[in-house]
């Protein structure tokens, strides 16, 4: 199958959730993240500010500020992303795309954030990401030294197996309502299902 056709197939069920499903979800997901070793062990993360019904982050956000930790979002610059810090989501602006990002902000370099949370359309087994097909964040994670990534997603975007190309990078971790799916078992990642 096709990425676009896994990505309208995941998208249609995605889409279908009822908002109410959303906040329940997003907040076992959020649970399970914020239970996890890499999750304790990072002082500095990156997350995103969800748009349509992708797992929503603003538990996570409200969690690691509490916490102490340093939290980033992206903005766009062209065709990839910088990484700003923010000390409250009311600080965030639509962008061009109709996602929420700074509008300033202290700007820092992936070698210094110990963990990004990415969204994605789907997720393998082997960590590979289905996004919407713009690049953003493959363009981004290339040009740096990059941290620990980690998906959110509901356990239905996780599939057996993605078509992807040599410039595709894959996740460390996937986290879902159901379980978090290392692609180093050896890692102390939390506690795998």
């Amino acid at each position: 199958m096709s990425k676009n056709a896994i990505r309208k197939r995941i998208l249609s069920r995605r889409d279908a959730l009822s908002p109410l499903e959303i906040v329940s979800l997003s907040q076992e997901i959020a649970a399970e993240f914020l239970s996890s070793a890499v999750y304790a062990a990072a002082s500095t993360l990156a997350l995103y500010c969800s748009i349509r019904s992708e797992v929503v982050t603003s538990g996570i956000f409200a969690a690691a500020v509490e916490a102490g930790k340093c939290v980033l979002y992206p903005r766009t610059v062209g065709t990839t992303l910088e990484f700003v810090a923010v000390e409250t989501l009311e600080s965030l602006v639509a962008s061009r795309f109709g996602i929420c990002e700074p509008s300033s902000g202290e700007k820092l370099p992936l070698s210094k954030i110990d963990l990004l949370v990415l969204p994605g359309v789907a997720f393998d087994k082997q960590g590979i990401r289905l996004g919407y097909g713009l690049g953003c964040y493959d363009r981004a994670l290339a040009a740096e030294g990059r941290p620990t990534l980690v998906g959110l997603a509901y356990d239905f975007q996780v599939i057996a197996s993605l078509p992807h190309e040599k410039h595709d990078i894959p996740v460390d971790i996937v986290v879902t309502e159901r379980k978090i799916l290392s692609m180093y078992p050896a890692a102390s990642f939390g506690t795998p299902y």
